[in-house]
């Protein structure tokens, strides 16, 4: 949930940078705030559910950095494509370097955000916290030597995986 957070608050200043500073109406002031607002409200619920298409909520995705990174560049590409037509639909021309400077926001924020979270989890993960219980499975001589091979990793590591 935290991190569904993270991506929220990535590609929305990502996108209402590009809106702000890059979308063109001719519309009033306020009208201009609004509009710009809900294209990148939409271009961050594009995001997410992109993200979650693309498996970027699942720990064995993203605890390999590059895989992340490459589907999380897949994810900000998308939305800069889908950019302009956003904007179209909401009245408003956002230019397509805009569309690739929130494109590229929305990468380099991300990223970012993704690497001090995932610092964040295992320093938590070392002090003990987000662990799971294990159940070892097997007939007798089975289970004791996987006790015994998670022991000895133990005392070399410092800590246990295993609760």
């Amino acid at each position: 949930m935290l991190l569904v957070m993270v991506d929220l608050a990535s590609a929305l200043a990502a996108w209402s940078l590009a809106f702000g500073f890059g979308a063109v109406s001719h519309d009033n002031h306020v009208s201009t705030i609004v509009r710009g607002g809900a294209a990148a409200v939409a271009l961050t619920v594009l995001m997410v559910a992109l993200a979650g298409y693309e498996k970027l909520y699942l720990a064995r995705v993203c605890s390999v950095r590059s895989f992340e990174l490459s589907r999380l560049l897949l994810v900000a590409l998308i939305s800069g494509v889908a950019a302009p037509a956003v904007a179209r639909a909401v009245g408003m021309h956002l230019p397509s370097a805009w569309a690739a400077f929130g494109a590229g926001s929305l990468f380099i924020l991300d990223a970012s955000a993704r690497w001090a979270y995932s610092r964040w989890l295992r320093s938590g993960r070392i002090n003990g916290r987000f662990s799971r219980p294990v159940v070892l499975v097997g007939d007798n001589e089975e289970a004791i030597e996987l006790y015994r091979s998670e022991e000895r990793r133990v005392g070399k590591e410092g800590r246990s995986r295993w609760s």
